[in-house]
């Protein structure tokens, strides 16, 4: 297991768990661990609108503390509406699918072989962030009407 977290160039968190499926322990490890880790210190004191999908794991009782003890908004979608509403499942995850196998088309005909366990992470940290960017989340944002906070828009006079 630990050869998948060489070369993770995106940083991204690896877990496990004993079924292969996300639950409430690891839900809790990724808000800890990545989401407030990566979000706290640009916040500088705001609080931070964290969207969810309606999962079990997303919404016990120590996930939905923490975030409340960390200025951490949780927002869940409405069950059977996140293929509409969420903006990663619309914009991000169909740009990252296409990135990926791009990734896996050059590496193959590169190195005449498949991506394996030892160089996962790497290359799919390359799709990860030449798609993650700023411009992208901006778009997907926009497209499923969620708008960044703008606190110009009301001025004094």
């Amino acid at each position: 297991m630990a050869r998948w977290g060489e070369n993770n160039i995106s940083d991204g968190l690896i877990c496990v768990s004993s079924n292969g499926w996300t639950d409430s322990k690891l839900a809790l490890e990724w808000l800890t661990k990545d989401f407030n880790a990566t979000t706290c210190e640009k916040a500088a004191g705001w609080q931070c609108l964290l969207l969810l999908d309606g999962h079990n794991s997303h919404h016990s009782l120590m996930f939905l503390e923490y975030a409340n003890e960390n200025n951490i908004i949780i927002f869940g979608y409405p069950s059977h509406c996140t293929h509409a509403l969420q903006d990663l499942n619309i914009v991000c995850f169909t740009k990252i699918k296409d990135k990926w196998k791009k990734v896996i088309h050059e590496f193959e005909q590169q190195y005449q072989h498949k991506v394996w366990k030892g160089n996962f992470t790497k290359l799919f940290g390359q799709a990860n962030k030449s798609t993650f960017d700023p411009e992208t989340i901006k778009a997907a944002l926009q497209v499923t009407g969620m708008h960044l906070f703008n606190n110009k828009v009301i001025t004094t006079q």
